[in-house]
């Protein structure tokens, strides 16, 4: 069996790094074959879920594969490229649609604090979302400081990416605080800033690409509010 992930031939501006998933459990596959991107250093991550299910197809556990590879490649990092590459494991276009979804656990609590806005929005959502985004990008700093440098020039145009991101979705908590609390002025000033951040994520997508449902997903929801 030949398995395309974690190639990204056809969308070469984002990393697949989740795990292999939907794959067979039972039968009798005499050999699979998984088709790794260019980048050396990072399809190790998937490679290493894929050689757990090799051994055992019937026991494989995509997400415990997934964080004993980055466990084992990344050690004292472990818990930062875990955040960063849960950003960027789905990879989807016109013809082909595989990996796990990105950022879910950012997903949720966004699509939590804009459920039934504005009265839904809560204190507690609000700072469930904000200890998120700063989790988030606190993890891509240490990245940017401290990955050794083979891994850090595969994945560089991929973090600067995300802190684009992050940082307009930061501006996106602060713009449904100032709607929230009726500040016409800084609301105005906060939506102008916002759109021109994600005017420029956009126009780097051709470079590194990740998050699209997730932090990407709550910018352009924010900004789709009346």
């Amino acid at each position: 069996m030949w398995w395309n992930y974690p190639v990204n031939d056809y969308m070469e501006s984002k990393l697949a790094l989740g795990p292999v998933t939907d794959l067979p459990r039972g039968g009798n596959i005499p050999a699979i074959f998984f088709n790794p991107m260019k980048y050396e250093a990072l399809s190790k991550i998937a490679l290493a879920t894929g050689a757990a299910y090799a051994r055992d197809p019937q026991n494989y556990d995509p997400e415990r594969a997934w964080q004993q590879a980055i466990a084992e490649q990344y050690a004292p990092l472990h818990e930062d490229m875990a955040r960063f590459a849960d950003h960027s494991q789905h990879l989807e276009n016109d013809w082909a649609k595989i990996g796990r979804p990105d950022g879910e656990a950012l997903r949720q609590k966004t699509e939590a604090l804009l459920q039934d806005w504005p009265s839904g929005a809560t204190e507690e959502r609000f700072a469930a979302a904000e200890e998120e985004i700063q989790a988030l990008s606190a993890s891509c700093r240490r990245l940017q400081l401290k990955l050794p440098k083979h891994v850090r020039d595969e994945c560089r145009p991929q973090l600067l990416q995300f802190r684009r991101i992050l940082a307009a979705d930061e501006t996106a908590l602060a713009l449904l605080r100032a709607k929230k609390a009726g500040q016409s002025g800084e609301r105005l000033a906060l939506h102008r800033s916002l759109r021109a951040q994600y005017r420029s994520i956009k126009e780097k997508e051709g470079m590194g690409r990740l998050s699209e449902t997730s932090g990407v997903a709550f910018i352009e929801r924010v900004l789709a509010l009346p």
